[in-house]
C-alpha cells in the first residue's frame, strides 16, 4: 500500500511538474520544435470561433486579438457567434465584430455558449475549426478534442493533426 502512494506520487509530481521542466531542458539542449508536415506545403484553413454573449465592451479587442495570432491571415476563417445578438434589447456585439474584421458575424437567439458555437461549426468553411475557451468541443475536426486557452493556431492544427 505504501509503495502505490509513493508510485501515484512520483506520477503526479512528473505530470505536474517534471514534464514541463523536462521540455524546456529539451528546448535548452536545441531540440527542434516539432511542426508536423503539411500536405504540399499549405497550412490548413483554419476557422477560429468566438461566442459573445452581451460583450459589446471586450469584443472589438478579442476579434483583434484573435486576428493578430500567428497564422496566415488568408487561411484564417474568424466566426464571432452572438448568442442573443437576434434578440430585440440586443447589445452592440455584432456590429462592433464586424466593425474589428470577424470575418462571419452569426446574431442567434439566445440558446447559451455550447449552441452558439455548435451552430457557428455548422457555418465554418475552414479545415480545422478552433474555439479559444477550453469546453468539450474545443476544436471541431467532427470529434471533439480540448485545448488549454493558451494553444495558438499553430498547435490547434498540430493536436488535430495527431489526432486523425
Amino acid at each position: 500500500m505504501r509503495a502505490l502512494f509513493w508510485i501515484s506520487a512520483a506520477l503526479l509530481a512528473w505530470a505536474q511538474v517534471g514534464y514541463g521542466l523536462f521540455l524546456a531542458a529539451l528546448r535548452r539542449l536545441g531540440a527542434p520544435e516539432f511542426s508536423p508536415p503539411s500536405p504540399n506545403g499549405v497550412r490548413p484553413r483554419v476557422s477560429l470561433i468566438v461566442a459573445a454573449y452581451r460583450e459589446e465592451s471586450v469584443i472589438a479587442e478579442k476579434v483583434a486579438n484573435a486576428l493578430a495570432l500567428d497564422w496566415p491571415r488568408d487561411r484564417l476563417e474568424l466566426i464571432v457567434a452572438v448568442d442573443g445578438g437576434g434578440e430585440p434589447g440586443a447589445d452592440f456585439t455584432a456590429q462592433r465584430a464586424r466593425a474589428a474584421g470577424a470575418d462571419v458575424v452569426l446574431e442567434l437567439p439566445r440558446m447559451g455558449k455550447y449552441r452558439a458555437q455548435d451552430t457557428a461549426v455548422g457555418q465554418a468553411s475552414g479545415d480545422l475549426s478552433r474555439s479559444p475557451t477550453p469546453m468539450p468541443c474545443g476544436i471541431a475536426t467532427r470529434s471533439p478534442i480540448s485545448l488549454p486557452r493558451s494553444a495558438t493556431r499553430r498547435s490547434a492544427t498540430r493536436a488535430a493533426r495527431s489526432a486523425s
